[in-house]
């Protein structure tokens, strides 16, 4: 499960609209689909307080957070090495 799935399924069970859940937090409706969704990360910052929002275990929470976080930057240094490693072919030849 990813933490989108985790925050989605925990603020459905318990009745809550992305309106609510957004002005108990502080932030837009908007933010909130975000995150849910995947588009957007739960700043690090925030974490806490979506948890506590959502009766969610911090600590499995941040573990799936963190997980997610660690993936997402070998993805980008992936990206990077194969960018890098084109652009010296293209200086080579």
């Amino acid at each position: 499960m990813t933490v989108a799935e985790h925050l989605r399924t925990a603020r459905i069970s318990k009745n809550l609209s992305l309106r609510a859940l957004a002005a108990e937090l502080k932030v837009t409706h908007t933010t909130i689909h975000a995150w849910e969704t995947g588009r957007a990360a739960v700043p690090r910052a925030r974490l806490h307080a979506v948890c506590e929002a959502l009766g969610l275990e911090y600590k499995r929470t941040r573990a799936l957070w963190d997980t997610e976080r660690v993936a997402g930057d070998r993805e980008q240094l992936e990206r990077l090495g194969e960018r890098l490693a084109a652009r010296r072919d293209r200086v080579a030849s």
